[in-house]
């Protein structure tokens, strides 16, 4: 059943998974929540997006992409003051937050406090558990 206003933290393995497996990670998401799904990041992922920008003319381009897709599908940026990305992932699936990660042990952290993930499954579905 799709529950209105779902609010989604998209890590950044999962923002690369879009250039790298060429899959709509958010319209397969919205198929999943409800077109009313909202997307979030935190600074920390914005930081390691820019970070990797920097590597070469290919990632500089697949960033510039993916940032495109993000302004497209309203991803907003979301206060979490902790000095480590997962962390700060942790703290907001406490608050509600579904994390989209396709990080083995961060979604085994989340889930053991009884946050809800959202990974990839076989590069082209999205599961969540």
């Amino acid at each position: 059943m799709a529950l209105s206003n779902s609010r989604v933290l998209v890590d950044t393995n999962m923002l690369l998974a879009i250039t790298q497996f060429k899959v709509d990670v958010f319209s397969l998401i919205k198929e999943k929540l409800g077109e009313k799904t909202e997307f979030f990041v935190t600074k920390g992922i914005l930081e390691e997006l820019t970070k990797i920008g920097k590597a070469g003319e290919k990632q500089r381009r697949e960033i510039e992409l993916l940032k495109e897709l993000m302004e497209k599908n309203n991803v907003e940026l979301t206060a979490v003051d902790v000095k480590n990305t997962d962390d700060g992932l942790l703290e907001l699936s406490k608050k509600g937050f579904y994390v989209a990660s396709n990080d083995k042990a961060l979604r085994k952290r989340i889930k053991s406090l009884g946050g809800q993930n959202i990974y990839l499954r076989r590069k082209k579905l999205v599961e969540i558990e």
